[in-house]
């Protein structure tokens, strides 16, 4: 429930005199009593009693002190309130900024570990090949000494022909 602010009812600031005070309730009283509106106005009892209500309580030095406690008060709550608010806001943004880095963190780290799987797949790759080299060279290697040993066996058996032309 907020309190009605009585100073803009009359159209005065907060530190405005007694003097201040009763001017602007009968400045305001002209315009708005019952009594005064010419036949056929709209008669504003509503705006008249806020404005009577305001002059009673302000021109009173008592009330008007208990007032002003009461309005500070509420602002000191409502600013209270403020604050507990920007600070949820602020906790609330830290959390979602937090989350997002970890979401961002896991996100690169999925695409290091790819990178590294890649890289892993590669090498992997690479030895194969280079095993299935190594296993042609010797298959070649084998082949070539087989192929010399089969020409050194079929010199050695036609031996004498050799020495015959």
């Amino acid at each position: 429930m907020s309190l009605p602010d009585h100073y803009q009812v009359l159209g005065i600031a907060r530190t405005a005199t007694p003097a201040d005070v009763k001017k602007a309730y009968y400045k305001l009283s002209l315009v708005h009593h019952p009594d005064k509106k010419a036949p056929g106005q709209k008669i504003d009892a509503v705006e008249f009693r806020e404005v009577h209500e305001a002059y009673e309580l302000l021109s009173d030095a008592v009330k008007r002190a208990k007032y002003d406690k009461k309005v500070a008060g509420a602002q000191d709550a409502t600013l209270a309130e403020q604050r507990r608010a920007a600070a949820a806001e602020k906790a609330a943004r830290a959390k979602a900024d937090k989350k997002a880095k970890r979401k961002a963190a896991a996100e690169a780290s999925q695409i290091e570990n790819a990178r590294r799987q890649k890289d892993v797949q590669v090498m992997l790759k690479k030895r194969k090949l280079a095993r299935r080299a190594a296993k042609e060279e010797a298959a070649a290697k084998n082949a070539a000494a087989m192929e010399a040993a089969r020409k050194k066996r079929e010199e050695r058996a036609r031996g004498p022909e050799r020495f015959e032309a």
